[in-house]
Formats: C-alpha cells, structure tokens, sequence
C-alpha cells in the first residue's frame, strides 16, 4: 500500500507540473547512467513441476500445475552505450524474492509461486520525450512451487529451472530522475537442468505483466 500511495503522489506531482517533467526529461535522458526500479510483478506459470503422483516403485508420473501469482519484483539497468536516440544497457533483475525465502523455510502443501534471477540486455529509446519505449532478452534461473502431487505431502514441491525471457514495456517520465514504468510484458520459456529417474520435466512457460517505480542516477 505505501508503493502504491507513494506512486500516486507521484502522478499528481507530474500532471500539475507538466512543463517541468517534460524539461527534465529533456534535460536528463541523455545522462543517467544507472536505474533503479521496483514494483508489482504479476507472473503466470504453466507447467510448473508437482512432482510424482505415485509412491515408489511405482512408475514415475510426474504431475504439473499452471497459475497466476502476484509478487513483488525489482532490479538494476547500467546504461551503457547511447546510439543516436537509442542506448544499450545492462539489466539484472529478480522476483518472488519471498519464494526464493520460502525454498529454505518450507511452505505447507498448496502453496504456489515463481521467483527468478535474470540477466539481460536492454535497448531504450531515449529521445528527450515523455514516454520511453525499451525492450530487452534476459537470461538466467527459475524457481516454482507448486501443490505437491504425493498425496501425503505437507510441503509444497520447488522446482528450478534455466531459461530466457523476452520484455517489452513503455516508462513514463514524472519528476526529474523519477519514471513511472506504466507497462512491461514479458514471455519466455526455462528448461529443466536434468530428469527424475530418467524422466525429462516439461519445460516451463511464463508470462509477466510489470509495473513500477524508477529512480535515475
């Protein structure tokens, strides 16, 4: 709730002084090196490893489960190169931070979520302009928890993965050093690192939709 109180402050600010954000990202867009962002980020998994159904030695039968499930998100872009109107940058960025936590701690069976750790590379538009389209290909490791498949479970089952992810999204300048990133979408698939008995784990598929908060530096 303070995020999202803090945002809306932010909008007010922007929309009553629209002359001065439009000046600074006149001013500034050229010349930040590192941004800062964190927000809502809002993941659909689908299969997502439960595990087996079946207690051994029966034959494997590995069960798997899809879901939406809102966390929190954030991370870092370097700037590194600027190309006319375009810059190069460096994005490393993670969420489901709580589910990466909850991996360590155990969480009850029926819980369900997805964190990741990705590292990538961005291309921004950054013409002295309010509204600042990007996209960018990341690469790196995933982590679900699903609802266990062994019917006498009482932890959820953790699963990880390797893969990549395609994003696109649309950041909107507010005050000096500060964007509202009003749109990400992000689609991509990770593979499992190994088998179960010799079994391949299907590959995972996720799906984001982003918002947030960026401060420039």
């Amino acid at each position: 709730m303070k995020i999202l109180r803090y945002l809306a402050s932010l909008l007010a600010l922007a929309a009553a002084h629209p002359a001065t954000a439009q000046n600074d990202a006149q001013d500034i867009s050229q010349h930040y090196h590192i941004s800062l962002y964190a927000g809502l980020s809002v993941p659909h998994v689908s299969n997502a490893d439960r595990g087996n159904a079946a207690a051994y030695p029966n034959p494997i039968s590995e069960q798997y489960d899809s879901f939406w499930k809102p966390t929190e998100g954030g991370g870092a872009t370097a700037h590194l190169v600027n190309i006319g109107p375009t810059a190069l940058g460096l994005d490393l960025r993670g969420a489901g931070i709580n589910n990466l936590v909850n991996s360590y701690l155990g969480e009850p069976n029926g819980y369900q979520g997805e964190g990741y750790e990705l590292l990538g590379l961005q291309f921004a538009y950054r013409k002295p302009k309010q509204i600042r389209p990007y996209a960018q290909f990341s690469y790196g490791g995933f982590s679900t928890f699903a609802d266990a498949a062994a019917p006498n479970s009482t932890s959820s089952y953790n699963q990880t993965y390797l893969g990549y992810e395609v994003f696109a999204g649309i950041d909107y300048h507010l005050i000096r050093f500060v964007d509202f990133r009003a749109v990400e979408i992000g689609a991509g698939n990770a593979f499992h690192r190994g088998n179960i008995n010799g079994v391949a784990i299907n590959n995972l598929t996720v799906f984001n939709i982003d918002t947030g908060i960026l401060v420039h530096f």
